[in-house]
């Protein structure tokens, strides 16, 4: 009698979301570091190589818990006709903000959207609320 293989399944594992921050050197002000990162994320990570896939909305201010100030805004991307990993179109909400020395620095949150499991905007509101500044290098 032949012996029967089970066939292995492959499990690939891709984050919902993820977020990051970095400095925004070449902003005239946190609105346009808002929009333009969250742009970058969405064309980068969802929609890439076509641009026009991507829809960004206007910043408007907001306030951290901390007291921190400055802009967010959030691109979407829809339609972007890829395979694999990207499949989905994806979201992308950036805040921008000066910190004390005047530099102006950003906290991006990006995440797949359309999908069942994705991070619902109020949790993800929630988690924006948090960004303070820390002090000490890293």
């Amino acid at each position: 009698m032949p012996v029967r293989r089970r066939r292995q399944r492959h499990q690939e594992d891709t984050p919902l979301a993820s977020v990051g921050s970095r400095a925004e050197p070449d902003a005239r002000d946190t609105a346009e570091a808002a929009r333009e990162n969250a742009r970058l994320w969405v064309y980068g990570s969802y929609a890439q190589p076509v641009k026009e896939k991507v829809a960004t909305g206007a910043a408007k201010p907001f306030t951290t818990k901390s007291g921190l100030t400055g802009s967010v805004a959030t691109a979407t991307s829809t339609g972007a006709d890829r395979t694999g990993r990207c499949a989905d179109d994806g979201k992308a909400t950036a805040f921008a903000f000066e910190n004390p020395a005047g530099e102006t620095l950003s906290w991006t949150f990006v995440g797949v959207r359309g999908v069942d499991d994705e991070v619902p905007e109020p949790t993800m509101r929630k988690i924006l609320g948090t960004v303070r500044l820390v002090d000490g290098a890293p």
